[in-house]
């Protein structure tokens, strides 16, 4: 009788996708290669669990770029449709939590859910002064 051998898998250890759908699409080809490399971020942190509750601070993507960086980036991604947030954190520690979204494959439709990018992250413009560029008037 003769032995099988048992194949080992050519990918060892833990891998992160992305589809094919998701990267053929036209908003992903809209995306800076920041966002892109923050989408990736986000995916891997997610690791096939929940896809509504993806704990992710600014602290994981620190050492590649700074927070004004992450936050514009991460703004692109919520409006194309890629990313939702569940709760924004930022304030005393608390994490930042996303959710995988599909949204994006309604985008450029009249059934795409625009997200006011404002009203989630509001500019808090009593912090500075008159003439800064994200001073406003009360």
């Amino acid at each position: 009788m003769k032995k099988t051998k048992k194949r080992k898998s050519k990918i060892d250890g833990q891998w992160t996708y992305i589809e094919h759908k998701i990267t053929n699409s036209a908003p992903w080809k809209d995306l800076t290669p920041t966002a892109c490399f923050i989408y990736f971020m986000i995916r891997k942190k997610w690791a096939g669990l929940d896809r509504g509750h993806i704990e992710f601070p600014h602290s994981e993507v620190e050492e590649f770029m700074a927070g004004s960086t992450f936050e514009t980036h991460r703004d692109k991604l919520i409006e194309k449709g890629f990313i939702d947030v569940v709760e924004r954190g930022g304030i005393y520690g608390i994490k930042a939590v996303f959710a995988l979204s599909d949204r994006w494959k309604k985008w450029g439709n009249r059934d795409f859910i625009v997200v006011d990018i404002k009203k989630i992250f509001p500019k808090n413009s009593h912090f500075f002064k008159k003439g800064h560029q994200h001073y406003e008037k009360k």
